[in-house]
């Protein structure tokens, strides 16, 4: 695979249309299908006060608004072009407590630890969950503090066993995985689940409509 074909599978390198619209997508008002759509906010803000979080795969960063209890926000990507947008929305709503950062998750480091990690955007959905990528998570956050994950199954069919065939021939990483083998690699790495639920409104990386299942854990 060329560099620039590396550079879109991993994320680094977004169109600009696709940029465009995600920051489109943060208005004034935050309605209540806008709220379902970040739902993993309300899970982290129902557990913690006065918090800090380390969030990877940031993207454009609007969402943040729904994060007020939040003290610090370290906003993680890859992408140069979701970072600039990132730094406008920022100041566009005065999020004060965000740090937008360009980077890789497999590059960043921390001499504090955070009180959550929130990886249920891009691990899961562009990268795949890994032993090696859960543990550094919970190296990174505090013991008793949280992690939300998320994951999108297997799916049987012909049209996506299809589809992974593409992407597998690509060069493109295999995401999905069996929610079992998932939940037993958290315990493994030291994260116990708090809660899980699903969520049907989430997106594959095909763009289809699919399950999405959330995770919250702490770290044990």
């Amino acid at each position: 695979m060329s560099r620039k074909g590396r550079a879109h599978a991993n994320g680094e390198d977004c169109a600009d249309d696709y940029v465009a619209s995600y920051a489109e997508s943060h208005r004034d008002d935050c309605s209540e299908s806008y709220r379902i759509d970040y739902i993993g906010s309300a899970l982290v803000e129902a557990v913690l006060r006065d918090y800090t979080m380390l969030f990877i795969g940031c993207g454009t960063c609007g969402f943040f608004r729904l994060s007020p209890n939040a003290r610090r926000i370290v906003a993680l990507d890859r992408s140069p072009k979701m970072i600039e947008k990132c730094r406008e929305i920022v100041e566009r709503f005065q999020l004060r407590n965000v740090e937008p950062r360009q980077g890789s998750f497999e590059e960043f480091r921390s001499e504090v630890t955070f009180d959550v990690i929130h990886s249920a955007g891009v691990h899961g959905s562009y990268l795949p969950h890994t032993e090696a990528s859960l543990a550094k998570m919970a190296a990174l956050v505090r013991q008793g503090g949280y992690g939300l994950f998320g994951i999108f199954p297997h799916r049987r069919s012909l049209k996506h066993l299809w589809r992974r065939t593409k992407s597998h021939l690509r060069g493109k990483p295999l995401t999905e995985i069996d929610p079992d083998r998932f939940e037993a690699m958290l315990s493994r790495q030291g994260w116990e689940v708090v809660c899980a639920l699903r969520r049907k409104s989430g997106r594959d990386r095909y763009g289809d409509t699919a399950t999405q299942h959330l995770y919250l854990c702490r770290r044990s």
